[in-house]
């Protein structure tokens, strides 16, 4: 399921970056659309491990899974993002800053509300392209991920009952 996602999450990331280079509104709700869609295809990972596991699963086992679920999607959105970044558009901030400052002037910002808010979107594309940013924002993509897949796992969890009429305590064989 984490290949399932990872590949899906490709998918997103291209068509946020293609239109989020012209509408930073459309950036963010596709962002938004598709961690949503991850986290639903997440819960359904885990109801089919709960499945496969005759309808009882143990906190463990399903975090367990979740979550080599979340190592799987999220270096797949690692490796897109920088590839993407570094080689399809690496010039992808600047339009965005661009973009970005048309629709605040657009919308009547004045030009010294518009510079403030611009400001604080400089962001240097080689650090952001650096090793140790990438490692940082993986580990901290899968921090984030790793919250939403327990959650689901506390969501999903049902114990087996400690005693039920198809569970047979001694058994016994006949000669």
């Amino acid at each position: 399921m984490g290949i399932i996602i990872g590949l899906f999450y490709i998918a997103i990331i291209y068509l946020r970056y293609s239109q989020g280079a012209k509408n930073p509104i459309m950036f963010a709700l596709i962002a938004t659309i598709g961690f949503i869609t991850a986290l639903v295809l997440m819960f359904i990972a885990a109801l089919q491990r709960r499945k496969a596991y005759g309808g009882y699963i143990e906190l463990k086992d399903i975090f367990q899974t979740l979550f080599v679920t979340v190592l799987i999607f999220e270096l797949f959105y690692t490796i897109f993002n920088f590839v993407y970044l570094k080689a399809i558009d690496p010039n992808f901030f600047q339009k965005f800053k661009e973009a970005t400052e048309n629709m605040m002037l657009k919308q009547g910002m004045s030009q010294e509300k518009v510079d403030e808010q611009m400001g604080k979107l400089d962001t240097d594309p080689a650090k952001a392209a650096s090793a140790s940013s990438i490692i940082i924002n993986y580990l901290w993509s899968v921090a984030v991920s790793g919250v939403f897949a327990l959650i689901i796992s506390l969501i999903v969890r049902k114990k087996r009952p400690p005693f039920t009429n198809d569970q047979t305590i001694f058994q016994t064989t006949e000669s």
